[in-house]
């Protein structure tokens, strides 16, 4: 499980290094190294999303059944496998970003790189310091998620 925030620059390249703690995630094998790149957006601003194969192929199998399902989630499959690219690992755990997914994501050199769960998340610095404050603000409220509020099972909203 990925869980964390590093702050990183990236280099002349444009390529990321994966922090040390994330890496047993990828398991041994060279196949294991890929890496799948997916330009997101959200309300909170554009990002990368990196999955590892197997969190790549989960995901990828739970938008394939909704899109089967719903229009607007066939949609958002096309634009997701659109926006991605596959990326190999080298021996020193960089991957070169494309620069397409770059400049979608709005990535200037100093970058955090941000482990979520099955994911991990990477954010133009200014950026991701701006959320960070306001999802700090809101920390209070958005915890009913996890602990719930009295008479509100955990999850509720």
């Amino acid at each position: 499980m990925f869980v964390g925030q590093y702050t990183h620059t990236l280099d002349v390249k444009k390529r990321l290094v994966v922090p040390k703690k994330f890496r047993p995630f990828f398991g041994k094998r060279e196949q294991d190294r890929m890496v799948y790149a997916t330009l997101t957006q959200t309300a909170d601003g554009a990002f990368l999303s990196l999955y590892p194969p197997g969190a790549w192929r989960e995901a990828a199998d739970r938008l394939d059944r909704a899109a089967r399902e719903r229009p607007e989630a066939e949609r958002y499959l096309r634009k997701t496998m659109w926006d991605a690219e596959d990326c190999m690992l080298d021996g020193q755990w960089r991957c070169i970003l494309p620069m397409r997914l770059i400049r979608g994501a709005g990535l200037d050199r100093k970058v955090v790189i941000a482990g979520v769960l099955s994911r991990i998340e990477v954010w133009d610095a200014p950026r991701w310091a701006a959320m960070d404050e306001r999802l700090r603000a809101e920390a209070p409220d958005l915890q009913r998620f996890t602990y719930g509020t009295p008479g509100t099972p955990a999850g509720s909203p």
